[in-house]
């Protein structure tokens, strides 16, 4: 079977964020069946540590932990990718970051 690529989107741009909990914008999906996520970790601070996870939802409110959708946790500079498939019509990114801050950002590409 061959894939068509679309465009990367950017979820979260560069930036540093402190302790606490958020989320990506949401993303229509619908007509995709694989994702790529690329998280980028340039840089962490005071034992910062970085959890994230991508989403799915059929409706754009209800959001579920996608299977293989979590990144392990990353606590200095380092590059993680994934692939999901069965998402649903919408995507985000959850995050939570413990310790002072981590600074990231994250991309992904769709294939339809």
């Amino acid at each position: 079977m061959e894939f068509r690529i679309s465009q990367t989107h950017q979820m979260l741009a560069s930036a540093t964020r402190t302790t606490g909990s958020g989320q990506s914008n949401t993303f229509k999906v619908d007509d995709w069946i694989e994702a790529l996520i690329f998280i980028d970790v340039t840089a962490t601070a005071g034992a910062g540590s970085l959890v994230a996870t991508f989403q799915g939802s059929y409706d754009g409110s209800s959001w579920f932990d996608l299977p293989g959708g979590s990144f392990t946790a990353m606590s200095s500079a380092s590059k993680a990718t994934k692939a999901v498939t069965n998402f649903g019509k919408y995507v985000r990114l959850s995050y939570t970051i413990t310790g002072t801050s981590v600074t990231f950002s994250v991309n992904f590409v769709g294939k339809i």
